[in-house]
């Protein structure tokens, strides 16, 4: 009896706080409801090691440089620069690096971007997201034509490659200066990585 007693009172008590919710929510004319969602984060950074050599054996010409810019406050950085400097035809640079993501959902790259930032150089794909070469309007035309070839550049096929949390990849980049390239001239770009998740 004492428990029959316990539920019914029970009962109206749910009864009666469901009924004042119900009066309250009419009386102001709104329901609030607050919902939290946890959602993943994908993230492709470039990160160390990264290496760069070239293909002077004996004499030492050209000079190259490769290094990441733009940090990114978890880890790792958003681009990757490659500089030469004093080069001949033929002068080659490697660049080995390395990318991590550091999100949290399984990430795939979709394009790879390649830019001078002075513009003085544009891109031109070869063989998609593989091969390709900057290049100088050196006519002026706004338009690309056979024989403003600057920079042959190969890279790692990398496009629609998954990467894990937390899982890294090494690829490389490799860099030839073609015989338009201007003497005692630097040229620079810079390698980005897009994705989605």
């Amino acid at each position: 009896m004492k428990k029959e007693g316990t539920l019914t009172f029970a009962i109206v008590i749910l009864i009666v706080t469901s009924m004042a919710g119900i009066a309250y929510a009419h009386w102001t004319g709104q329901v609030e409801v607050k919902v939290t969602a946890y959602i993943g984060c994908f993230t492709i950074r470039f990160i160390n090691p990264l290496e760069c050599s070239d293909n002077e054996a004996t004499k030492n010409i050209g000079l190259s440089n490769c290094y990441y810019i733009e940090p990114d406050s978890i880890e790792g950085y958003k681009k990757l620069v490659i500089q030469i400097s004093n080069a001949y035809p033929d002068y080659t640079v490697d660049c080995n690096f390395t990318i991590k993501n550091i999100g949290t959902t399984i990430s795939t790259i979709t394009n790879i971007s390649i830019r001078d930032p002075d513009e003085k150089l544009r891109w031109k794909w070869i063989t998609q997201y593989t091969e390709g070469f900057l290049w100088q309007d050196l006519n002026e035309n706004d338009a690309y034509d056979l024989g403003e070839e600057i920079i042959y550049v190969t890279i790692t096929d990398l496009v629609n490659v998954s990467l894990d949390p937390g899982q890294i990849r090494k690829a490389e980049i490799t860099t030839k200066i073609l015989a338009n390239a201007e003497e005692c001239h630097s040229y620079g770009f810079e390698v980005s990585i897009e994705y989605e998740s």
